[in-house]
């Protein structure tokens, strides 16, 4: 068994150099091309994928799912 950690792409709040916690917040443009890319390195066997309740996770995972 593989397992992969992806940290979410960048927010708002990262280029303000504002540190998150739990304060919600999206990705940025910027941030959603980092969770494309990253998605392009994921093989198509992964079978499950545990995300944090945050919109900016949740966006995140959206992005490394599509087309799975």
């Amino acid at each position: 068994m593989k397992i992969y950690v992806i940290r979410h792409g960048q927010t708002k709040l990262n280029v303000e150099h504002i540190i998150n916690g739990n304060i919600d917040d999206e990705l940025t443009p910027k941030g959603i091309k980092q969770a494309a890319l990253a998605a392009t390195t994921l093989p198509d066997s992964i079978k499950r994928m545990y995300v944090s309740s945050l919109w900016r996770a949740k966006q995140t995972a959206d992005i490394l799912n599509a087309g799975r």
